[in-house]
């Protein structure tokens, strides 16, 4: 009879033991994933944030000024062209009365 409720507290202890095991390492695994959902929250929030300084730039880049200031900087600019009338085909008005 002894040696059965020994046997049985022995189980119990055994098992507490088992469980407690599993609760420890069950928090463990719990801390290190909160630490990575912090720390991808935080490269998420960089990352929109940079997108938007990166859509801010670009749009200030296609901007027609900026564009324009680009083109003179790279010598791109319309050269001048004289037109010359006298050699263009002129409509004549008729002078009928």
């Amino acid at each position: 009879m002894k040696n059965i409720k020994r046997n049985a507290t022995l189980m119990l202890m055994l098992g507490l033991t088992v469980l407690m095991g599993l609760n420890v390492f069950f928090f463990s695994k719990t801390i290190t994933l909160s630490d990575k959902i912090v720390q991808l929250e935080a490269d998420s929030i960089r990352i929109d944030r940079e997108n938007v300084s990166l859509e801010k730039e670009f749009y200030r880049s296609r901007s027609l000024t900026n564009l324009e200031a680009i083109a003179k900087k790279l010598d791109f600019t319309k050269p001048v062209e004289t037109i010359y009338l006298d050699h263009k085909p002129l409509a004549k008005m008729d002078s009928r009365p």
